[in-house]
């Protein structure tokens, strides 16, 4: 089955802290799959899955998505 284009989000405690377990990851999806784009995800799952939900049930507006932007834990994210 080949994925060669799109991304796969990474989030967790073992891809945030060891560089070199994040980088293996990623040449090993890309042995396969050069196409895919490995990244950090600007928003954590939790906070995902309540913008998701606000959009499916048209809630979400520029407005509600601006505030979650500014009130976030502002974690410093490197996409690699």
């Amino acid at each position: 089955m080949g994925f060669d284009s799109g991304g796969i989000g990474i989030y967790g405690g073992v891809f945030e802290n060891n560089p070199y377990i994040t980088q293996k990851y990623k040449e090993l999806i890309n042995k396969n799959h050069s196409g895919l784009r490995i990244f950090f995800p600007e928003f954590e799952p939790e906070l995902g899955a309540i913008i998701y939900y606000f959009a499916e049930n048209g809630i979400l507006d520029e407005d509600i998505l601006s505030r979650i932007k500014s009130t976030k834990n502002k974690k410093e994210r490197e996409f690699i």
